[in-house]
């Protein structure tokens, strides 16, 4: 699998819900409230989400060992 396949698919998943958000309520689908990255360290899962983030205007929390960080 190409690997901006997955960048793609991320971005697709949080993209859609924000600019779409009439196909969500005409077909009575429940728009989903986020997106969560997991992997092993240092694979660029935080990156990743800073990026998508950025480019979409959303808005990013971060997990971190037990605790909520808010980023804008």
């Amino acid at each position: 699998m190409h690997p901006f396949y997955q960048l793609g698919t991320i971005r697709e998943m949080v993209e859609m819900p924000l600019r779409h958000t009439n196909l969500f309520t005409n077909l009575g689908v429940p728009m989903p409230r986020g997106v969560l990255i997991y992997g092993p360290a240092g694979c660029g899962k935080t990156l990743l989400a800073r990026a998508v983030a950025n480019e979409t205007g959303a808005y990013m929390v971060r997990r971190i060992r037990g605790e909520v960080v808010h980023c804008s």
